[in-house]
């Protein structure tokens, strides 16, 4: 992968990261959470997993 490439892969993750960041927040600070909003920070939270995979995947390939 060019450098470029990686780049602008790692600033969308950045972006996707503080969304979801901000939801869990958001899910967090709810008292009684609803069926569906326990399901979506489920999701979001495998997202997050998936993202440091994809992360530590970038930075293997990155190495000289």
């Amino acid at each position: 992968m060019y450098t470029a490439d990686v780049l602008r892969n790692v600033v969308a993750l950045r972006t996707e990261v503080a969304n979801l960041r901000d939801l869990n927040d958001r899910y967090a600070s709810q008292e009684d959470p609803v069926p569906m909003a326990s399901r979506a920070n489920k999701e979001r939270r495998t997202r997050l997993q998936e993202i440091v995979r994809e992360l530590a995947a970038i930075a293997k390939d990155q190495r000289p």
